[in-house]
């Protein structure tokens, strides 16, 4: 064997290694490294267009994309991407709240008082997000004896409608702002028909004439009887726990009913006995003040939310938690004297 020729082969040998070494222990992390960058700025411009879209469904499926991205971006060391991509998620996490326009027509001082207990809500909870509606352009008739209830209703409806285009005609707003339909609920102090104290938008024609709101996203809610019922405990925190009521039914659009509740109650989300559960039907009107006080979720009412939600199936348990916390967060505000 000529031993000139094997210092050279050693070092090739010994040359081929340390590149190989190289690349595995510092080469191929870069091409990785490099890879997912590249895959995570073609994600990022993506969503920054996809964030503007307005459906529901895909600012969930967003949503779930950011989480992973930002696992990929905290593996890969990717620091300006993963701010970029929280970013994103936050928009998305705003746009996933449901936004929800009060209108009150009450006595100043109460509506007062109402008014700041809703806009406080905004501060204790990420689910909703609550505004007060323009009642400037609104002059409805408020004496509503010749009307059905679902007449009743559909009137404070095409009002809303009609004030709601006014106001965007005069602030030159974009038309995207009324699709967005956002739960619309009217809090009025007169009675309505029948002795109910709410009333939501079934499908009926004006529907289909206005096409503005959902089923069961425009509500009208009557403090009237409340004042006789529950004289205790004050009206701003009634309207609060039963404003919860409605916000937490317009979430759920596949438990209220296809028709009239008289006709269709079986497919209402409120059960006939009474728990103090949010969702208590009370045809005792009296029961009323156990769901108000106490506020919780039933069992079977937390089942039926869990299998039936708008949500996204991963989505609702931490929409049912989320629910449940806003309501013992609240029970406090509310639960400022004993029941009795």
């Amino acid at each position: 064997m000529d031993i000139s020729k094997i210092g050279p082969s050693i070092g090739i040998l010994a040359t081929i290694g340390a590149g190989i070494w190289w690349f595995i222990s510092q080469g191929w992390p870069r091409i990785i490294h490099l890879r997912a960058k590249r895959k995570t700025q073609k994600w990022l411009l993506q969503a920054k267009e996809r964030v503007k879209d307005p459906n529901r469904q895909n600012q969930y499926k967003l949503h779930g994309e950011c989480n992973e991205i930002i696992k990929r971006c905290q593996m890969n060391n990717l620091q300006q991407d993963e701010d970029a991509a929280l970013e994103i998620r936050e928009i998305t996490i705003d746009h996933l709240r449901y936004k929800v326009r009060v209108f009150m027509f009450l006595n100043e001082d109460v509506e007062k008082c109402c008014s700041l207990e809703i806009l406080k809500q905004n501060m204790i909870q990420s689910l909703y997000t609550f505004e007060l509606g323009n009642t400037g352009y609104l002059e409805p008739d408020m004496v509503q004896e010749s009307y059905s209830l679902r007449n009743y209703v559909e009137k404070w409806e095409k009002e809303i409608s009609n004030s709601e285009r006014t106001n965007r005609v005069e602030n030159d707003l974009e038309s995207k702002e009324m699709q967005e339909s956002p739960i619309r609920i009217i809090i009025i102090s007169n009675p309505l028909p029948r002795n109910y104290y709410m009333w939501g938008h079934f499908p009926s024609k004006m529907q289909e004439q206005w096409g503005i709101y959902p089923p069961n996203r425009f509500w009208v809610l009557s403090t009237k009887i409340f004042e006789k019922q529950l004289p205790d405990i004050p009206i701003e925190r009634v309207l609060l726990r039963l404003v919860q009521r409605l916000c937490a039914l317009s979430a759920i659009p596949e438990m209220t009913p296809s028709k009239e509740p008289d006709e269709d109650f079986q497919s209402l989300i409120v059960h006939e006995t009474t728990r103090g559960c949010l969702f208590d039907f009370t045809r005792n009107l009296s029961d009323t003040r156990y769901f108000i006080q106490l506020g919780l979720i039933c069992p079977e009412c937390s089942s039926k939310i869990m299998e039936k939600s708008e949500e996204p199936y991963g989505y609702r348990n931490a929409f049912l938690s989320n629910l449940s916390k806003w309501l013992l967060d609240t029970c406090e505000i509310v639960c400022q004297r004993p029941i009795i």
